[in-house]
């Protein structure tokens, strides 16, 4: 619209909405994300020190995925943070989004492998995990996308809102809750699947009941933040943006950055192995094996390396 149309249009008020950030919380942020990178640097040592001394191919699929998201949990954390303060440039701002989406993804993934990995022992990366890689790629690049576009915007044109592209923007914020509906309708499947298959036998039904409870945890924290979150005017205008960084109090920020690192120590020390874990576990990982087991004690030499390994 050019100014001269404004000329034909009968402007009664202007609403300026300023945005600023306190100087308390940001150093609150800092140093939050700083400690609990330091703690998931430490996290990460201990877990690869505990599997060093056992082949990866004793390894049961949770600890190899864990070893990922240990990796992927300090760039959430975000060493690089600190450069969104120091420097003036929104490369920090899109990096430190990107650690986040990303890390994201590869949770998404994780519950993914795992309930489909308790089913089947034969993991090849094409028919295993590039569908799934497909649909959560795609979440992924989707959300990039719309934080970009805002950003790249605002870039040329401080005083750029979304509105002005509201219809191109719906439509990829469609194509977004689409992928995800058909990432929870594929999850809720296999974990269905996985409970029906295995969840009579000893060891593997504890697997599942303990990846379950972890993951509804998770779940229903993101949905809970999600929805207090949608509540505020600047979230409906930029779904992806607003969840990973303008936070609206303490409290926000805390609750999402604790349960995440929390949930991921939990799975590193519950899934790391015993100290007098043996290493006779060639057929730990495959369900199939694990069917011929008629007792607890049976199911305890052919459980993968884990702490659980000893009751």
């Amino acid at each position: 619209m050019n100014l001269d149309d404004l000329a034909n249009i009968n402007i009664k008020n202007i609403v300026f909405t300023l945005k600023t950030y306190s100087p308390s919380f940001t150093k609150l942020e800092l140093w939050y994300r700083f400690v609990l990178l330091i703690i998931s640097f430490f996290v990460l040592i201990f877990y690869t020190n505990s599997l060093k001394k056992f082949s990866l191919r004793d390894w049961s699929i949770e600890q190899k995925w864990i070893f990922i998201l240990l990796r992927s949990l300090l760039f959430f954390n975000n060493p690089l943070f600190p450069l969104s303060v120091l420097v003036d440039s929104w490369i920090p701002h899109v990096l430190d989004a990107i650690f986040q989406s990303t890390f994201l993804a590869l949770l998404m993934v994780f519950w993914l492998s795992i309930y489909h990995g308790f089913r089947h022992s034969d993991r090849n990366f094409m028919t295993f995990y590039v569908p799934k890689f497909v649909i959560v790629f795609s979440l992924w690049l989707l959300s990039l996308f719309l934080l970009l576009w805002q950003q790249l915007r605002s870039l040329n044109d401080p005083s750029y809102n979304l509105a002005i592209d509201e219809n191109y923007y719906f439509v990829f914020r469609s194509l977004f809750l689409f992928f995800l509906v058909i990432y929870l309708l594929f999850l809720l499947y296999l974990i269905i699947r996985a409970l029906a298959e295995l969840k009579n036998m000893p060891y593997f039904g504890i697997r599942i009941k303990f990846a379950t409870l972890m993951m509804l945890i998770v779940m229903t924290s993101l949905i809970i933040i999600a929805i207090l979150r949608i509540k505020a005017d600047s979230f409906k205008q930029s779904l992806f943006e607003n969840f990973t960084k303008n936070y609206r109090n303490t409290v926000e920020f805390c609750a999402l950055f604790s349960m995440m690192n929390f949930y991921i120590f939990t799975l590193a020390f519950v899934y790391s192995p015993a100290k007098n874990a043996s290493i006779d576990s060639d057929y730990a990982d495959n369900p199939t094996f694990a069917m011929l087991n008629d007792t607890d004690e049976e199911d305890v030499v052919m459980a993968p390396l884990t702490k659980s390994s000893t009751y």
